[in-house]
């Protein structure tokens, strides 16, 4: 299993379609409805090194004769290693093996909330409320996204409009070998989250969820 993702390398769209068709061994590119299947994991907030994983499965199966020539034969593979994920990430429910294992919110959420604390202590306050307010794992988890969303809103705010030009150059040129393969709606999602993503790494703004960690 690949634990972490590799920093600094091409975008989540790019990255998983490098290493399906690594993995695939052709040369062929992936389909636009596969990139509909790429939009959507990234939607639902499916780390790459998950979806490594759930490809890495498919293609490891033992029985399997011959290798899967497109990425949707992943797609429950891959879908059920983010379940199995999430289940580890939070401790699956009910305690299981050591005490010092199990995955304390409240000291994920105050860990979270130091960390905001410097560049936007009224989203911190929210952030530490969390843990006091007896909402399940789900509705945090909602509630930081929302928070997170904001975050990054603000942080665009503070931009001028030069430097909000040159990241969406930079997120734009990170697509350019993508973006006649991609369908419109895909390649402006993944536009979005790479420009984000630069706007998220420029402001240095830690990312508000459970299962980053």
């Amino acid at each position: 299993m690949i634990e972490h993702d590799e920093p600094n390398h091409l975008d989540y769209f790019g990255d998983v379609e490098t290493y399906f068709v690594e993995r695939r061994g052709s040369p062929l590119f992936i389909t636009p409805a596969e990139w509909f299947l790429v939009s959507k994991w990234e939607q639902q907030g499916i780390p790459l090194h998950v979806v490594k994983e759930g490809i890495d499965l498919v293609f490891e199966r033992p029985q399997a004769t011959t290798k899967p020539r497109k990425l949707g034969y992943c797609r429950q593979t891959v879908e059920a290693a983010f379940r199995r994920f999430r289940e580890v990430s939070l401790g699956g429910g009910a305690p299981r093996g050591p005490a010092e294992d199990r995955f304390d919110a409240a000291t994920h959420l105050s860990r979270l909330a130091s960390e905001l604390s410097e560049v936007a202590p009224e989203l911190a306050a929210r952030v530490h409320a969390l843990a006091d307010g007896g909402k399940t794992l789900r509705a945090i988890e909602d509630a930081l996204t929302e928070i997170d969303d904001e975050l990054v809103e603000s942080a665009e705010a503070g931009l001028g409009e030069t430097e909000r030009d040159a990241l969406l150059a930079d997120a734009g040129g990170s697509l350019a070998g993508y973006r006649d393969r991609m369908p419109e709606k895909v390649y402006n999602s993944a536009l979005k989250s790479a420009y984000r993503r630069r706007l998220r790494d420029k402001a240095r703004l830690p990312r508000l969820s459970l299962y980053d960690r």
